[in-house]
């Protein structure tokens, strides 16, 4: 008799053991999906003016580049937007679309920015 209520101490054991690792299991994997949903953008405002120093409005491409260097010959990302420019201000969310972010790692520097609107000139900030 004494014999049968130790295994039955011990399965109930090792049902307590696989119940916890399970449940630990089903939350790192929850936490895990939920890290993998948060979008990785960055909201880019800028400011843009004739040389004359007129803001310009219309609809241009954007082309923004981030690099590692301050001379711009290690390009970290680049992505090209068509934005809407109005009273010299636009908005880009960097990252959206078909140009992806890379992992943070990359971004967790010092970062020199480039701008070209249209076919000017890149501008260096």
């Amino acid at each position: 008799m004494y014999h049968l209520v130790q295994k039955a101490g011990m399965s109930r054991c090792f049902s307590r053991i696989f119940a916890a690792i399970f449940i630990c299991g089903l939350f790192s994997s929850f936490a895990f999906a939920q890290g993998a949903d948060v979008p990785r953008v960055i909201s880019y405002q800028g400011q843009i003016s004739s040389n004359s120093g007129v803001p310009l409005s219309g609809d241009e491409s954007v082309t923004v580049t981030l690099y590692a260097d301050p001379i711009s010959r290690h390009v970290i990302w680049r992505g090209k937007y068509d934005v809407t420019i109005t009273n010299g201000l636009f908005t880009v969310l960097l990252g959206k679309g078909a140009y992806p972010l890379p992992m943070s790692d990359s971004l967790n520097r010092q970062l020199w920015v480039g701008i070209q609107i249209g076919e000017s000139e890149e501008m260096k900030l």
